[in-house]
């Protein structure tokens, strides 16, 4: 059984170029030598990962979570909202997950250095 989207392809395929190019224009950047401060470069990825895992699970978030709770019984607005709270609980109860892992590791005595293993000048 094969699902269709009912979307519109040809702004789907703008999007898709819009991405290729953006990416293609921030490697540039690390070509660039007077571009590539280490600290740019890393702000840059962090907004990338952060971009590709919203566009990730924005799918997941949008319209699966919304649909499942909306087949159980909610409203639009309420399955929306439910999803939404799901999703930064989720978010925040990793957060306290590493917060507690390291606060575990710090009373135990286990800690890292953290120091950069390439220092580029």
């Amino acid at each position: 059984m094969s699902k269709t989207a009912d979307g519109n392809v040809g702004l789907a395929f703008a999007f898709v170029i819009c991405a290729g190019l953006a990416t293609t224009l921030g490697s540039t950047f690390a070509f660039c030598g007077s571009l590539a401060d280490q600290r740019y470069l890393a702000c840059a990825l962090g907004v990338s990962a952060g971009v590709m895992l919203y566009v990730s699970f924005g799918e997941i978030f949008m319209v699966k979570s919304v649909e499942a709770f909306e087949e159980s019984g909610y409203t639009g607005d309420e399955a929306t909202r439910y999803a939404t709270f799901c999703f930064f609980g989720g978010i925040s109860i990793t957060a306290l997950l590493d917060k507690v892992v390291h606060f575990i590791a710090d009373r135990s005595g286990h800690k890292h250095d953290h120091a950069p293993s390439v220092i580029v000048e």
